[in-house]
C-alpha cells in the first residue's frame, strides 16, 4: 500500500516533467535532473517512478518473462538504504537500489556479459546487456560518478542506451563541471549519438579543451539540454534555515612547520622528474600528491579534535568530522578519547565497514545516541543525510580539513543542509596559514565558478556557500 509522499512546491514542476517523460513510450532520450543538495531530489524521482506504476507502466509484463526487476535505481553504497526507504514509502514496486560498482561485480553477471572486440590494434572489453533481465528503467542518482572518461561503470550506462533498452534518467547537483564529464548526459539526451561524436561536440562547446574548467562550456551544454527539453531544474527552493559556512586559519607550529614543509617539498621533488605532459609520471605525482595530503591532514588531528569538543560541549551541537584519510579519523577519534570523549559517543563510517555497521552508526548518531560523527569523504560525501531532523538529537556542526575535490567539498557541505533542518547548519573549512593550502583555495573557487552556472542562484543554500 503506498503512502503518497509529500513534496514541496518546489518539487512538483521537476516531478511532473518525469512523470510526462516515464509516460512516453517513444521517448528514450534520457533527461538530467539537477537541484541543490538537500532539495530532495530522490523524493521526486520516487514520486515520478510511482505515478508511472499506477497507471501501469514499468510493471512486470507478459513480454518479459525473465525480467525480476523493471526499475534499477543506482547510487552510491552508502546510501541505497536511505534510497529504499523513501521508495518504499512512495510504493514503489519492483526496484532494484544498488551501487553503480555492483554492476562490474557478480551481480553485473547476471545482467551483463563483457565482450571483447579489437578496434584498429588496440583491445576493448565493453558490457552488453541482456535484454532479457535487462530492467526497463534506469534512474542514475549522484549521476557525477559517471564524469569519468571510459569508466566500466559509463560503459555500462554507455551500453543500455546504445541498445535503446528503456528509460534512463540522470539526478545530481553536480552532474558537471567540463565538457568532457558531460559525455553521458549528452549520449542519454540524444544531441550525439556514439563517443566519437560526443568528441567533436565537446571541442564545439569547450574551444579550450574538453578537460577545461570552463563556465561557458558548462553553460553551453546546459542551454542545450534545456532546448531540448532534456534539462530538469529543482528551483526556488528554501531552507528552512540558512547554513553557516565559515573559514578557520591554523598558525603552523614551529615544529608542525618543519614536518609540513618537508612533506611539500617531497611532493614538488616528485614533480619535478616529470613533465608536464609525461603521462609516464601521472601515476607518481598522483602519489606524491596524495602522501603530502595525508601528512598536512595528520598534522591537524589534535586541533580538529580540541575544535570538535569544544563545539560539542560549548554549543551542545553534535560534531561531523570529514576526512580524506581513515588515519585522520583514528587520530582524530584518539585524541577525543584522550580529552575525555567516550567511545559510546563517536560514530565512525569508513569505506571498509559492513553494510550493517554503517547504518548502524548513522542511526545512532541521526537519534542523538553519539555526539560525533568521523567519516571519510568518499564514504560520506554523496547520498547521506546527517541532518538535524530528529528531536531527540542536536544541531549539526562541521569541521573540515581541505578538500582538493570540488564535488566531494560541495557534496559534504550538503548532508547537514536539508529542507528537512530543524536548525542551522555550521561548516567551518580549516586551512593553514601561509602554506599552499591558500593556492588551493583559489582553485577551488575557480572550480565553482564553472558549477555555479548550473543552479538557479535564488537557492539560499547555493547562495550562501558560493557568497
Amino acid at each position: 500500500m503506498s503512502t503518497k509522499l509529500n513534496l514541496k512546491f518546489f518539487q512538483e514542476e521537476p516531478t511532473d516533467s518525469l512523470q510526462d517523460y516515464l509516460l512516453d513510450p517513444y521517448d528514450l532520450d534520457a533527461p538530467t535532473c539537477q537541484g541543490g543538495t538537500g532539495s530532495g531530489k530522490t523524493w521526486i524521482f520516487a514520486e515520478g517512478l510511482r505515478r508511472a506504476q499506477q497507471v501501469g507502466m514499468l510493471l512486470p509484463s507478459e513480454d518479459k518473462p525473465f525480467q525480476q526487476y523493471t526499475i534499477f535505481v543506482l547510487c552510491p553504497s552508502n546510501a541505497i538504504v536511505q534510497h529504499q526507504r523513501v521508495l518504499a514509502k512512495a510504493g514503489v514496486t519492483n526496484c532494484l537500489v544498488t551501487s553503480y560498482d555492483s554492476l562490474r561485480s557478480s551481480l553485473g553477471d547476471i545482467y551483463l556479459k563483457w565482450v571483447t572486440t579489437i578496434e584498429r590494434g588496440v583491445e576493448h572489453i565493453n558490457p552488453v546487456w541482456d535484454e532479457d533481465f535487462a530492467p526497463s528503467a534506469i534512474i542514475c542518482d549522484e549521476s557525477q560518478y559517471l564524469k569519468n572518461f571510459g569508466s566500466q561503470r559509463g560503459k555500462v550506462i554507455k551500453a543500455y542506451i546504445k541498445q535503446k533498452l528503456g528509460k534512463l534518467a540522470f539526478f545530481s547537483a553536480t552532474p558537471f563541471q567540463k565538457a568532457c564529464e558531460a559525455e553521458y548526459a549528452i549520449l542519454g539526451s540524444g544531441i550525439v549519438r556514439n563517443p566519437i561524436d560526443f568528441n567533436q561536440y565537446a571541442l564545439s562547446v569547450s574551444p579550450g579543451g574538453i578537460g577545461e574548467n570552463s563556465p561557458a562550456a558548462t553553460n553551453r551544454i546546459k542551454e542545450d539540454l534545456i532546448k531540448r527539453r532534456k534539462w530538469i531544474q529543482v528551483k526556488n527552493v528554501r531552507y528552512p534555515f540558512k547554513p553557516v559556512l565559515s573559514n578557520k586559519l591554523f598558525d603552523l607550529t614551529p615544529a608542525k612547520r618543519v614536518i609540513y614543509d618537508k612533506a611539500y617539498e617531497r611532493f614538488l621533488e616528485e614533480r619535478r622528474k616529470y613533465g608536464k605532459n609525461d603521462p609516464s609520471g601521472i601515476i607518481a605525482k598522483w602519489n606524491a600528491m596524495r602522501e603530502f595530503q595525508m601528512c598536512s591532514e595528520l598534522l591537524r588531528a589534535d586541533e580538529l579534535a580540541i575544535c570538535a569538543k569544544f563545539v560539542k560541549e560549548t554549543h551542545e551541537n553534535s560534531v561531523i568530522v570529514p576526512s580524506n584519510y581513515i588515519a585522520t579519523l583514528e587520530a582524530v577519534k584518539g585524541w577525543l578519547i584522550k580529552m575525555g570523549v567516550r567511545d559510546s559517543e563517536i560514530s565512525c563510517l569508513y569505506g571498509n565497514m559492513p553494510a550493517h555497521k554503517k547504518q548502524e552508526s548513522m542511526d545512532n548518531f541521526q537519534i542523538g545516541r553519539t555526539r560525533y560523527f568521523l567519516t571519510t569523504l568518499k564514504s560520506g560525501g554523496t547520498g547521506l543525510n546527517l541532518q538535524h531532523c530528529e528531536k531527540s538529537s542536536f544541531p549539526r556542526t562541521s569541521i573540515m580539513p581541505p578538500c582538493w575535490s570540488v564535488y566531494e567539498f560541495l557534496q559534504f557541505l550538503g548532508r547537514t543542509q536539508r529542507i528537512d533542518n530543524l536548525s542551522p547548519a555550521r561548516m567551518f573549512l580549516t586551512w593553514y596559514k601561509d602554506t599552499v593550502e591558500e593556492q588551493v583555495a583559489d582553485r577551488l573557487e575557480a572550480k565553482y565558478d564553472c558549477i555555479k552556472t548550473l543552479y538557479d542562484r535564488s537557492d539560499s543554500f547555493i547562495q550562501n556557500i558560493f557568497n
